[in-house]
């Protein structure tokens, strides 16, 4: 890893540190003292404690302490030339010192009594008690207590390290003990330096003079540490941080004051001290200890004898607060294009486990990426957010001419219950609660809690600015208007206050339509009962959507034509988006107010995309009108999502006349309700809400509870209600509203506990995805045609985020297949606006106009559907060059039931509704009708006749005409003719009795005629014809024999009139008179 160096001038001196990017770590010198100290030789060794280097002057027997700006002497009377320190500030200090002497005599300062103890160490086996030792490591423990202390001692000429244990100021022989070790002989000045609190502990490391090695003993096993720089010095300390382990060692020139520290789970240097002094011949290192802080700083102090005493903090980057845990999504999700990658980035919510950004290609996930999981804030004041994560997708993966779209699916830890987060808000009347989520938002996540009272001068998030919207974030911090406060008023001044007296809720309900329109209603007398609030610009005026006149007396809103259209709002509630938006109100007048049944009513609008209305409610909600709502504080009115509605309604006694849960199904009648408390405690403030998908309703239940509901149905198609959890809500009796997000958060106010708060639910899987905003869809064209082209509706069903996607050619040309009959458009463009496909659609310049199959025909850039009225399978071809659509196929046979003979006929000549003479059936599409008289019509004794599927008006009867191509076709005798759909055209024929076959299948017409008394007429022999696959037999016929060239029977004495056969040459007889035809 590439290293950056961070230098701090300190009182003329400079300290290097690493520094990791914005994670650096820092080592800061805090003091350093040249003056006062003993000599070398008097003082080899130091400690540091409490913010002060202690040293021992053998000659002068005192104690000396430095802490930057004073010295202090305490009176020891010992000769050794090292000291140490206990984790209580007692000292441990060497007694003697003698050139060959021995290293067995210490006494101990006690810090709280100031006592000195002196003894004599018992030395444990193995270690010759005469061996020479200058220094010695920090002790472990309290060594005046009853559980005492340890230190570690390694006796020069010997490689065995004695571990001396202390309580009550006395060594403990039974606890002092040898640790073996496969090193050389130690020099004098090696040290051991504990590695845990625990004097019980034989954990230490090691460093010796010479030796460019740290040694680490963790009870059983010696490790040579990675060499990280470490120099031939004495000195050695290791400190445990946020989980790290740090050692402080010597580098630089050997026995010089330079050191250096590691960070020893990357064995990587993260702070380096440059040396300021010379090398030491006294003592061959430098002392070094550290103490701990906290979990992020460390005093360093160091005492390099003869020349100065130091303190050094050593720091490293502390965390920033975590975000506080919920069920975790991804939001504010962007795709942007990085050279010729991609950066998908996305924001987390609260902590996540991990994170998969997801590659959707036309529909089908094709690739994972591994995502960061960074949720915190951004300063340890939590005042800004560092939940910007991104991944990088490269571009290769990215296909052409196809629509690739991008989902973050983040994994968070599941809660076993319903878990009450510990961020929460005060408001005085908290009236309503949503959630943003339109994953299309820029604002997908968004909280807005409606204020509907002025709250209290201090103590609540709206003390000061009262009633209006209060916005937060997706993890629940505030977001602050234009001005630097809290509320968005829109310009409205909200009501407090009726005409009557009655307190007024103003603003009351707050809603987020699908498609991330906001919409706040109004309990008021101003004749404001809703507003359109922007969602890009929550500082942007407020929008009246009710257009009307408030009656000062009654409070409802009416049009010029009288009409009511709205008044002060209780509840409301949207479903659908678009064009298909409907918008539910619950409302009440002037009398509803002063508690009567009789002023309560609720409808239902069809506002789609209008921003306005001004004309009566599209439907009146009989069932919730005048009944079951006494008050306008705490009722509440949603959608279901099979077109019914919910009503929760406050009461601490259900009854008959105030029941607390109804259920109104689609058509508008009650199939639920809880008309006593005996059947469920419905009284928790009227809050109710479905979440995202309708599978679990949440509803404010009794004893402050609130619980969440699975919804099915009995035989009778009643809804019944099975609990899924139930929780203490901690926010008191009245649960105003409800909200959901995507990720089953939960949030709910109220203003008996005048509090927002948010719950985390249970789930049986911890994973959210959501998908990246549309506009960030990739569709990258291999040509400068698009690289997708979709077709809607041809299933009948226009949904504009549905269609298929055609294969694309080349030059434009797209294709695909469809079932007829259908309507469908062409777009290059799915998106749940229709605006936004309608304005990317190709189709007829007259809208619903039919298709000519097998032809290409003309489009536009418009939104004219394309009507394909035959039945069948075809082939779809759009060409975008050409700017052409082309269906093609063969639209299947549908022969009419009859046909109708009319023309020169009785009783009623040419009257097209006549039903008189008709042309049964006699096989498929072959029709026959005897014994019709043609009455002669003209001087040449002709008469005159056409058929029709369809008798009526003349109109019917010309649009399904079958006659001659061309008008007055003679249709001699015994003569095969043509026959078609050809509108207003006859044949002309003698005039005399007919025996006629019309055969559909092959367009010919064929006529026999009977003799001047069609009574006693003889029937014309039956006539073969040969067609496209088939034999077909017109006229009577006893029996049918079929031959193939090979003299093989195909039909023996058969009655049929048609024959399906192979191509080829056959001979067929019919009542025994044989005739040769050619089927193709």
């Amino acid at each position: 890893m590439r290293k950056s160096f961070k230098h701090i001038l300190l009182a003329g001196l400079t300290i290097a540190s690493t520094a990791m990017a914005m994670n650096a770590q820092t080592l800061t010198q805090d003091w350093k003292v040249t003056e006062g100290l003993p000599t070398a030789t008097d003082a080899r060794w130091g400690i540091g404690f409490d913010g002060k280097v202690f040293v021992n002057d053998m000659t002068a027997q005192k104690i000396a302490s430095f802490d930057g700006t004073n010295k202090n002497t305490l009176e020891v009377g010992a000769a050794g030339v090292c000291t140490s320190v206990d984790s209580k500030g007692n000292l441990l200090v060497a007694n003697l010192w003698k050139w060959g002497g021995k290293m067995t005599s210490l006494k101990i300062w006690n810090k709280t009594t100031g006592a000195i103890s002196e003894f004599e160490v018992a030395i444990p086996e193995g270690v010759t008690s005469t061996s020479r030792m200058d220094v010695f490591g920090k002790v472990v423990g309290d060594i005046t207590s009853e559980t005492g202390g340890a230190v570690f001692f390694c006796p020069a000429k010997g490689n065995k390290i004695v571990k001396l244990f202390f309580a009550n100021s006395a060594q403990v022989v039974e606890k002092s003990k040898v640790i073996e070790t496969a090193f050389a002989d130690f020099q004098t000045t090696c040290i051991a330096q504990p590695l845990t609190n625990d004097p019980e502990s034989d954990a230490i490391i090691l460093k010796d003079k010479g030796v460019k090695e740290v040694y680490v003993f963790d009870g059983t096993n010696w490790t040579t540490l990675e060499n990280a720089g470490v120099n031939g010095s004495t000195g050695i300390d290791a400190v445990t941080l946020n989980g790290t382990q740090y050692t402080i060692e010597p580098a630089g020139v050997d026995f010089t004051d330079g050191f250096q520290i590691v960070d020893r789970s990357t064995n990587t240097v993260v702070a380096t001290h440059a040396a300021e002094g010379s090398a030491n011949g006294t003592s061959f290192g430098t002392s070094l200890n550290a103490e701990k802080v906290d979990e992020f700083n460390a005093t360093i102090y160091q005492y390099h004898c003869g020349q100065f005493a130091a303190k050094y903090t050593f720091s490293i980057p502390k965390p920033l607060p975590a975000l506080e845990a919920r069920n975790a999504y991804a939001y504010d999700i962007k795709v942007e294009p990085a050279a010729e990658n991609y950066t998908v980035s996305y924001r987390l919510n609260a902590p996540a486990e991990s994170v998969k950004v997801q590659m959707f290609v036309d529909g089908e996930m094709t690739k994972e990426y591994e995502g960061t999981t960074v949720a915190t804030y951004g300063d340890y004041e939590m005042t800004t957010l560092k939940n910007l994560n991104s991944v990088e997708v490269p571009g290769a993966d990215v296909p052409k001419d196809a629509l690739v779209q991008f989902k973050v699916a983040v994994t968070s830890a599941t809660v076993a219950e319903p878990t009450v987060n510990t961020k929460k808000y005060s408001f005085y009347h908290p009236s309503s609660v949503d959630v943003d989520n339109n994953t299309d938002s820029p604002n997908f996540g968004r909280i807005l809690v409606a204020e509907a009272m002025a709250a209290k001068p201090t103590g609540y998030h709206s003390s000061g600015e009262n009633n209006g919207l209060y916005a937060f974030d997706p993890t629940m911090n505030p977001i602050k208007n234009s001005e630097g406060k809290y509320a968005f008023k829109g310009g409205q001044t909200f009501q407090t206050t009726f005409p009557n007296g009655k307190t007024s809720y103003d603003p009351r309900k707050v809603r987020i339509a699908a498609d991330g329109r906001i919409f706040l209603s109004g309990q008021n007398s101003n004749g404001i009962a809703l507003w359109q609030v922007d969602p890009t610009d929550l500082n942007a005026a407020f929008k009246p959507v009710i257009k009307g006149t408030a009656n000062p007396d009654t409070y409802e809103i009416t049009n010029e034509a009288g009409e009511f259209i709205a008044a002060p709002n209780v509840s409301m509630d949207l479903q659908g988006s678009g064009y298909g938006l409907k918008l539910l109100m619950l409302s009440t007048n002037a009398s509803g107010t002063g508690f009567s049944y009789s002023g309560y009513r609720t409808d239902e609008y069809l506002l789609g995309k209008a921003s306005t209305w001004d004309s009566a409610p599209s439907k009146a909600i009989d069932a919730l009108t005048g009944q079951y709502t006494i008050t306008h504080t705490n009722s509440t009115a949603i959608y279901d999502n099979e077109g019914g509605i919910w009503y929760a309604n406050s009461r601490s006694k259900a009854t008959e006349a105030e029941p607390t849960l109804v259920h109104i199904n689609a058509e508008g009648v009650e199939d639920y309700k809880v008309d006593s408390n005996d059947k469920g405690g419905f009284f928790g403030g009227g809050g109710i809400r479905f979440n995202a998908d309708f599978s679990l309703l949440a509803i404010g239940t009794s004893d402050k509870t609130l619980t969440v509901f699975e919804v099915s149905k009995d035989d009778n198609g009643a809804p019944v209600l099975t609990e899924k959890y139930k929780f203490a809500t901690t926010i008191g009796r009245n649960l105003n509203d409800i909200a959901w997000d995507c990720a089953n958060n939960l949030y709910i106010v109220s203003n008996s506990g005048e509090l927002l708060k948010t719950v985390a639910l249970p789930r049986e899987n911890g994973e959210v995805v959501v998908a990246a905003p549309s506009k960030y869809d990739i569709n990258i064209s291999s040509d400068e045609y698009p690289a997708s082209v979709y077709i809607i509706g041809s299933d009948n069903v226009w949904n504009p985020e549905d269609g298929v996607k055609l294969t694309k050619g080349e030059n434009g040309v797209y294709t695909g297949t469809l079932t007829g009959p259908c309507n469908f458009g062409i777009t290059t463009v799915l998106n749940a606006d229709w605006d936004v496909v309608n304005a990317n659609r190709y189709g007829f310049e007259t809208d619903n106009a039919a298709v000519t199959l097998n032809q290409a025909m003309p489009i536009v850039k418009a939104v004219g559907a394309i009507r394909v009225a035959e039945e069948g399978e075809f082939e779809l071809t759009v060409d975008l060059k050409n700017m052409t659509v082309l269906v093609a196929g063969e639209a299947p046979v549908v022969y009419p039931e009859k046909l109708y003979l009319l023309g020169s006929v009785e009783p009623n000549a040419w009257d097209p509704a006549d039903e008189t003479h008709v042309a049964n059936p006699i096989s498929e599409g072959i029709y026959q009708i005897d014994n019709v008289s043609i009455l002669a019509a003209d001087e040449n004794d002709y008469g005159y006749f056409a058929f029709t599927s369809t008798p009526g008006t003349w109109a019917d009867v010309n649009a399904h005409r079958y006659g001659p191509a061309v008008k007055d076709t003679e249709l001699a005798d015994k003569t095969m003719s043509a026959i078609g759909l050809n509108g207003d055209t006859s044949y002309k024929i003698k005039s005399g009795a007919y025996s006629i076959t019309v055969d559909l299948g092959l367009n010919t017409i064929y006529a026999v005629r009977l003799g001047d008394n069609v009574n006693d007429a003889a029937v014309e022999a039956a006539k073969v014809v040969a067609g496209i696959g088939e034999i077909r037999i017109i006229g009577e016929a006893n029996a049918v024999s079929i031959f193939n060239a090979a003299g093989q029977a195909v039909a023996v004495n058969s009655k049929d009139a048609q024959f399906f056969v192979a191509s080829g040459i056959y001979v067929v007889v019919v009542d025994g008179k044989a005739t040769k035809v050619l089927v193709k």
